[in-house]
């Protein structure tokens, strides 16, 4: 029987996604570029609708990653009611003012993360199937999540993410691969994600002075230093990745968070990995 997924409703902590295609059967050669600029705008495409905030991403050949957090604002039955209406623009019966029970679900499904991956999995999984003539199950499990702590967690999770193309050598810098938060924003100057990262940021630090081109010039000395130095196994194995005092407080709200410290990482001593 599965655990259920640890989710939270707090501005002060967002999640770090991520899933791998089948390494067997009809996945055994890896998506191409055509398929990768198909599930950008999917992932773009579905933002449209769900109330997500991508704060970065990056999607390889065989694997996604992503890091999102879900806003904490009290969406109005107005608003909830024109977002859904004007995404599916008459593909779906409307919803109507009127309709309490259906539009809670609606307004519950589009503030759940696990629907919006659901949507973004299941979509590019029918693209595949249809593009390749190769059906059944693409992916090799459900997706992953790591609940990291903004204020000291954020920042190396988004680094982790945005040097994996360098890592995997799809490319000699990160600001090349174009299937990335970072490389669009470094090759083509689309700031949706990065301006993601600012917000949360400011937030985390309590710095409301932060700007867009000082946390650009910061994050690119981080990417200068060598992929060596990156701490990965709280990203490939954790649970939650933050502060002590951030860790102590969910062992108290969650009875059933496993107490072994292979899951648990504390952002301040983390333990630095070479990468394979």
């Amino acid at each position: 029987m599965r655990e259920a997924r640890l989710k939270v409703n707090s501005s002060d902590c967002c999640y770090y996604i991520s899933n791998q295609l089948k390494s067997e059967g009809w996945a055994g050669w890896s998506l191409n570029s055509d398929d990768l600029d198909f599930a950008v705008n999917l992932l773009k495409n579905l933002q449209k609708l769900y109330l997500v905030d991508v704060i970065s991403y990056c999607l390889l050949p065989d694997s996604i990653h992503i890091a999102a957090q879900i806003p904490q604002n009290n969406y109005s039955l107005s608003y909830i009611v024109k977002r859904y209406n004007a995404y599916y623009d008459g593909r779906k019966k409307a919803l109507e003012p009127n309709e309490v029970k259906r539009h809670r679900d609606v307004k519950r499904n589009l503030l759940n993360i696990s629907e919006f991956m659901r949507a973004f999995q299941q979509r590019l999984s029918q693209y595949l199937s249809r593009k390749y003539k190769q059906y059944g199950e693409k992916w090799r499990d459900r997706f992953s999540s790591v609940l990291i702590e903004n204020s000291v967690s954020l920042w190396d999770c988004v680094k982790y993410i945005e040097q994996l193309p360098v890592v995997r050598k799809l490319c000699e810098s990160s600001d090349a691969y174009e299937f990335s938060s970072w490389g669009e924003f470094c090759l083509r100057g689309v700031k949706d994600c990065i301006n993601n990262f600012v917000a949360y940021l400011r937030k985390a630090r309590e710095e409301s002075f932060l700007s867009l081109s000082a946390l650009v010039g910061e994050f690119k000395t981080e990417l200068k230093k060598p992929v060596e130095d990156i701490p990965v196994r709280q990203w490939v194995r954790g649970l939650i990745c933050g502060s002590r005092k951030f860790i102590e407080a969910f062992k108290k709200r969650r009875h059933r968070l496993p107490e072994y410290n292979d899951i648990l990482f504390l952002a301040i001593t983390q333990q630095k990995s070479r990468l394979e």
